[in-house]
């Protein structure tokens, strides 16, 4: 039985897929050591449980499932058990339609708490997932033992592959590559039984950058998904057979379509500040036609007009896209990812060919189930450039 990405196919192959009466689901376990090498595979025997992503700094994934437990391997004895404190496995799930088994990764995980159920005619274990990043936030890991000091005037790509160093973690991380080129404008400290985590997620906040392990378990510190120019992973219709329902929405009372940012904390003493607002003609929430609805950002982290104005500019995006939402009932795409755009189409909203990107998923593990989508609009936007 040979393995295919679903991600190679072309969308016809991809729609024929995961409309085929004859498919069968299957969620796949491997477990990695050290080395990344997989030295055990167990396949085919979850009954129920889910996968949920956040598009989001920090943890991102998370899954907690039931499977038939036939193997004593798996309860935590010692260290030569499956599941363990530093035990790691990468996640796979798919569909076999014949002899083909079409897959995809969907992340590098370590366990959480197990619990065993069992009677007399069954014996089931009950597991918990953990992202990557649960190494390093305190989750699992990652509590500093006389806190950690990133000193002003440090490059901050170098800054950030310390942390993770620091943080026992062997994979590079993916960093932007405009931090190899900045400076730590002012210090950034935290005391003891503090974690690595936090300060990667100061340092993100600050340079409004997102850091997380992405489906391979590789460590990243890049920008926010772009949303000009991408094409769409997958087009939903309310017609087809793919697409099951939807709730479409519009948040007018959090909207917010302009952005102060202030900060008391700079070097001579001044008040630091940093303005945005939409100024788009063709936004639905543009200031000449809804008029200013304001928001006052205060964090006194940021050191000068510089980094708020980053700082406005970013928040201001994110107002922008969660204005108009879809909460999208679908058959189970495993190929979908946080940050994808997809388009819409529902002639009861008006909604034609909308371009929304998905920043959360709720994916079952059985396929049987209902696979739910958080969308936000993209809105066509500036870049925001760093520093």
């Amino acid at each position: 039985m040979s393995d295919i990405l679903i991600s190679d196919l072309t969308r016809e192959e991809q729609v024929a897929l995961f409309t085929n009466p004859t498919r069968k689901p299957i969620v796949e376990l491997r477990w990695v050591n050290s080395s990344n090498i997989v030295y055990k595979i167990v396949s085919g025997k979850v009954l129920s449980g889910s996968l949920k992503v956040q598009l989001q700094s920090g943890q991102r994934r998370s899954v907690g499932f039931s499977m038939i437990n036939d193997d004593e391997n798996l309860i935590p004895t010692d260290e030569d058990s499956d599941i363990w404190f530093d035990k790691t496995v990468r996640l796979f799930t798919g569909l076999i339609v014949g002899s083909d088994r079409y897959i995809e990764q969907q992340g590098v995980f370590l366990f959480g708490n197990p619990s065993f159920d069992s009677d007399s005619s069954t014996n089931i274990v009950n597991i918990q997932l953990y992202d990557k990043f649960a190494t390093i936030d305190g989750t699992l890991n990652g509590i500093t033992r006389y806190g950690y000091e990133v000193p002003a005037s440090s490059n901050i790509g170098s800054a950030i592959r310390a942390i993770f160093t620091e943080a026992n973690e062997s994979v590079s991380p993916i960093i932007n590559p405009v931090l190899d080129t900045k400076t730590t404008p002012f210090s950034i400290r935290t005391g003891f039984g503090e974690t690595y985590g936090s300060i990667l997620l100061e340092m993100a906040e600050a340079y409004s950058q997102t850091v997380y392990y992405d489906q391979a378990g590789i460590p990243r510190f890049e920008d926010q998904p772009k949303q000009n120019n991408i094409g769409s992973v997958w087009d939903f219709t309310i017609e087809d057979n793919i697409m099951l329902g939807m709730n479409h929405s519009y948040d007018l009372v959090n909207m917010k379509n302009a952005i102060q940012v202030y900060s008391a904390n700079s070097s001579n003493a001044t008040l630091v500040k940093g303005y945005a607002q939409d100024d788009d003609i063709l936004s639905p929430t543009f200031v000449g036609k809804i008029g200013t609805v304001l928001d006052v950002i205060e964090d006194d982290a940021i050191p000068d007009n510089t980094l708020a104005q980053l700082r406005a500019d970013y928040e201001l995006l994110k107002n922008k896209e969660v204005f108009e939402s879809i909460t999208l009932q679908c058959v189970p795409i495993n190929i979908i990812k946080e940050g994808d755009i997809v388009t819409v189409t529902n002639p009861h909203t008006g909604a034609n060919r909308e371009r929304f990107m998905v920043i959360g998923i709720d994916f079952p593990m059985d396929f049987d189930g209902t696979m739910n989508l958080s969308l936000s609009k993209a809105r066509t936007v500036q870049d925001i450039v760093l520093l």
